[in-house]
């Protein structure tokens, strides 16, 4: 008899309040963007919209932007993945948008849309494994404004990578257990379409995490005697595909960036500069306090005190930053401690134990070795890898809700789980707040001239 996702509750919302709910939360998050006159800042200004503006101008009259003559000198455009020109939402919002007039709101609405489905796309993993609808409902609101999204919101191509993530992995979920050809073919679809978004570091490290999630879950179902040896084989074939496909789509984009590549100084990317932007071992109190050690607000971008880790640049307030809550974490330990010994928990917790390790860059052992293997050792800050703490973590917490709320109140187990799980946000806020762990500098004002 098959197993059934565990009821968290006796009442039952109707289906389609969690979609209204992430609806929502996006337009209560947004609600300067959307009904005011605020707008984003940093990239989204100097670069993100140019862009977009001058491709629509050119895509609405029929043509491809091959060459850029606004910038420097001159320089290649549609080989330059970070213009995200075949990213199919960008090439209707470039029809609508046609010539010239692209309106800045609509891009921002574009951007944001991206918020609702990233909770969608969480939503829909987790009830793939089986989490109860209150479960996926908190993960997806935790991973859908965890820091990896929220504070990239002016770089939108990593926004867009990772709002399609859970989703990709959905369905290469069923495409690896059930070895379903229309999973694997709509798992292609997706992946292709997100690469096309334009962030080739989250494309690599989507693609890694991926690739090991095949392996994981058919060598897992041959360990857990689920499958035989050739069965499981199949089923990683099945996977392997839906990465090919996704692959192939992107090869549009592919060929001419990698020519364009040839002349990047990337090439020649040395340890010190790819390691640029590692994550402090200190810096995991985040995880409770994320502010420990300041922030960046658009009125304070050239105030050095107020990110002040050890004189860092304050862009890397940002790109080091993956606090997804409180209320996930404590969640999502418990559910790392109930859900360790499962094929799908163990991968959530491994892969969020290798994102750390990995974003620690020159500050741990494991980023050395990936430094050295094709295309990571061109890419900078290693810290962004910390989005699969966030991504893990949500899921676990959604298994964390689901383990507390259908567990007796006199289980032993579950208050040694809680007193278990409590115990490192707890020690991380005490070691803020006494000092003991983040000494925060003096506050003295900015000249500014």
């Amino acid at each position: 008899m098959s197993k059934t996702a565990p009821a968290s509750t006796s009442f039952k919302l109707p289906s389609l309040v969690p979609f209204v709910v992430f609806a929502l939360t996006t337009v209560i998050f947004f609600r300067a963007q959307i009904f005011s006159g605020s707008f984003f800042w940093d990239d989204f200004n100097e670069q993100v919209y140019p862009n977009r503006a001058y491709a629509a101008k050119h895509i609405s009259q029929g043509e491809i932007p091959y060459w850029n003559p606004n910038s420097f000198c001159g320089m290649p455009f549609m080989a330059d993945v970070q213009t995200a020109l075949f990213y199919p939402p960008h090439l209707l919002l470039d029809l609508i948008a046609g010539n010239g007039q692209y309106p800045i709101k609509l891009l921002q609405l574009l951007i944001i849309l991206h918020f609702f489905i990233a909770q969608i796309s969480m939503y829909l993993l987790c009830r793939r494994l089986k989490i109860s609808m209150y479960g996926a409902m908190i993960a997806a609101v935790s991973y859908g404004f965890s820091s990896p999204l929220v504070l990239h919101v002016f770089h939108p191509m990593q926004v867009e990578h990772l709002a399609w993530f859970p989703l990709i992995l959905r369905f290469l979920h069923e495409a690896v257990t059930e070895k379903k050809l229309m999973s694997v073919v709509i798992t292609g679809i997706l992946l292709g379409m997100t690469i096309l978004s334009g962030s080739p570091q989250m494309t690599l490290y989507m693609g890694l995490f991926l690739g090991i999630a095949v392996l994981w879950l058919g060598l897992g179902s041959v360990i857990s005697k689920q499958q035989t040896i050739q069965h499981a084989t199949l089923s990683m074939v099945y996977g392997l595909i839906a990465l090919a496909i996704g692959g192939g789509l992107f090869f549009i984009q592919y060929l001419p960036s990698k020519e364009l590549a040839g002349l990047s100084e990337r090439n020649e990317m040395t340890f010190e500069k790819a390691t640029v932007g590692s994550l402090e071992f200190k810096q995991i109190v985040t995880a409770a306090v994320p502010k420990a050690f300041g922030d960046v607000k658009p009125e304070t971008q050239n105030n050095k005190t107020q990110f002040y880790l050890n004189e860092r640049e304050y862009y890397l307030y940002w790109d080091t930053a993956f606090y997804f809550g409180i209320v996930t974490f404590l969640l999502g330990m418990f559910g790392a401690i109930r859900k360790w010994n499962t094929k799908e928990g163990s991968l959530f917790i491994a892969m969020a134990l290798f994102g750390f390790l990995f974003a620690l860059g020159s500050n741990g052992f494991l980023y050395s070795i990936f430094y050295n293997l094709p295309f990571f050792g061109t890419l900078r800050i290693p810290a962004r890898m910390m989005f699969y703490v966030s991504f893990c973590f949500s899921i676990l917490a959604g298994y964390g809700f689901d383990e507390l709320v259908t567990s007796s109140s006199k289980d032993n187990k579950v208050l040694y789980g809680l007193g278990g799980a409590a115990i490192l946000p707890i020690f991380f806020a005490l070691g803020v707040s006494t000092g003991s762990i983040v000494e925060a500098p003096e506050q003295r004002d900015t000249d500014i001239s």
